[in-house]
């Protein structure tokens, strides 16, 4: 299986090396994350272990993006099934760059169409879409007028780990944080000290 993992800029090679340590093969830095091959295993580990990731993102397919009619049919093509069963919900979020469409709603909309066209020929059934709150969170990326959709493993982003419920103006975010914590040695061995600690991200980060 190939994963994608998706950071911030600048922590791509750091991330790449993270992969490697949870036991992902064919690990290479790309632009905004890190592409790697593994098993179920690794799909668990990395979202659960990761502490550079935002997002664990599974290809499902390409195609031409350069029209409404090029989009409906690459995302028709894709067999859905795998990812949305019967019943489940789902949403799309839809990115967009260099591309003839430029507008990221009408993209989501279109593959959303296609969606929904493959998933009535499987099931006999509309699936249904749920917008804040889906069980299927499709994540799709068209650029230069190529479209990429994958499965967000997810859901919602990494750095949201559930230990905060308020954060000051400036929040430091969590991935970050743990980024700042392994590029300067820290291992979890010795004590860590934040003098100037604000909402505690680097220190809960260093103490998880």
């Amino acid at each position: 299986m190939k994963i994608f993992a998706t950071c911030a800029p600048g922590l791509e090679a750091m991330l790449a090396e993270e992969l490697r340590r949870l036991g992902a093969t064919k690990v290479r830095a790309a632009s905004r994350g890190a592409e790697a091959t593994g098993g179920d295993i690794l799909l668990w580990r990395a979202n659960v272990e990761s502490r550079l990731a935002e997002r664990i993102l599974v290809p499902l397919g390409e195609g031409p993006g350069g029209d409404e009619n090029a989009i409906h049919a690459t995302a028709l093509k894709i067999d859905w099934k795998k990812v949305i069963p019967k019943g489940a919900t789902f949403a799309v979020d839809a990115t967009t760059a260099a591309s003839k469409i430029s507008h990221r709603v009408f993209l989501g909309q279109r593959i959303k169409d296609g969606i929904v066209d493959r998933l009535r020929k499987e099931f006999g059934e509309r699936p249904n879409v749920d917008p804040k709150n889906p069980d299927v969170w499709v994540r799709a990326r068209l650029y230069k007028d190529r479209l990429s959709l994958s499965w967000d493993s997810s859901g919602f982003a990494l750095h949201q780990r559930g230990y905060r419920r308020e954060a000051g103006e400036a929040p430091l975010r969590e991935t970050l944080a743990s980024a700042l914590l392994y590029a300067a040695g820290y291992d979890g061995e010795e004590a860590l000290l934040d003098p100037m600690c604000g909402s505690g991200t680097l220190v809960i980060e260093g103490a998880q």
